[in-house]
This record gives C-alpha cells, structure tokens and sequence, in this order.
C-alpha cells in the first residue's frame, strides 16, 4: 500500500513560497468585470473561494447578496469568513456551494487537477476559473507552477468532471509595471 509522506513533504516544501496577495485597483478591476461577465444569469446564493487572497470576488458577490466563504494559508485581512487551509485539501462537505473560485489560484498549484477535483467535490453547480495566459512573465513568477496554454486547462477541466460554459480571453492593463497582461475565463458547470 502506497504512503504520501513524501507528497506532502513536497507540498509543505512548496507552500514556503506562499506570498501575501495585497488589495489592489487592478486586481479589483478585473475580477469585477470577471464576476459580471461570468455570472450573468445565474442565480447564485453561496459561493467560496479556494485561494482567496485579498477576495476581491468575494467581495463582489457578498455585494450582490451571496454568502461568502474564503480558504486560504495566507495571511491577508479578508471582508469574509475564512478557512486557514490548504485550498487542495479543505475541511468544506461535499456539495455544499453554488459556486467555487480559482482566482489565480490554479497557477499557484503545483497539483492543479487535484485543485480542480477538490472545486467538483466541493460545488454543487458551478466554479469561476480565471488563470494567467501563457507567456514568459507569467511562467517566471515567483510561485507559478502551472501556467498553460487554454487546451491544456480544458482538458484538465473534463478530467475533474467539470464541462465550460463559458470561456473567454482578456486583456487587462496592470498598473504597477505598466504592462498588459491577459487572462483565461471560464464558467464550469458540473457534469
């Protein structure tokens, strides 16, 4: 019988390089237009966000009337109640949100389709992925483990028993750096 000491040695390893996503206009921007755009026409009640960091699209929804759940092993001040969890092995029942977020998430994974099985067990509908594009910036990151190109995250997306309902490429201008920069995304809904 196989142990996973050694999985979760590497996962600890890899956790030390978890930085602190601060709250910033751009940031908040995008995931704005993103909730918008994705969630147009559903009805959505509850919804948590694995990876949370700052949760601007928590913040979006608890707006709009949605309660609001946050995981996350970072340390930043959050509007929402929050998990202090690894977002690929939380303590959230099976089936016990409308919606599931990955935020720029996923390319922090070093595990991404385990991240993605976790979103399915944990929604009972829906998830919002959005993910950097793939370009040499973002593969450089600090922390970036899984960046890809759209074909990849898509099969990965049927592999975790999710099917797109909505996909999407946007640009959006990042202040700080004065460079654009682009992202994948998706409505899934569960299959």
């Amino acid at each position: 019988m196989p142990t996973y000491d050694n999985f979760f040695r590497h996962i600890g390893k890899f956790s030390q390089n978890i930085y602190d996503q601060l709250p910033s206009p751009h940031h908040t921007k995008a995931a704005n237009s993103a909730m918008a755009e994705l969630l147009e026409g559903l009805e959505i009640n509850s919804a948590v966000e694995l990876g949370c960091g700052s949760a601007p699209c928590l913040d979006y929804l608890k707006e709009h009337g949605v309660k609001t759940l946050g995981v996350t092993i970072g340390k930043e001040d959050c509007n929402h109640e929050v998990l202090r969890e690894d977002m690929h092995f939380s303590t959230i029942p099976d089936g016990s949100y409308d919606l599931v977020i990955a935020r720029h998430a996923l390319e922090h994974s070093p595990i991404p389709l385990i991240l993605l099985a976790e979103m399915r067990r944990i929604s009972k509908n829906y998830a919002i992925v959005i993910v950097p594009t793939l370009t040499q910036r973002m593969v450089n990151y600090t922390n970036h483990y899984s960046v890809f190109p759209d074909f990849v995250w898509e099969r990965l997306f049927v592999l975790s028993g999710w099917a797109i309902k909505k996909f999407r490429a946007e640009n959006y201008f990042f202040d700080p750096d004065k460079t654009w920069d682009s992202e994948y995304r998706y409505l899934l809904k569960t299959v």
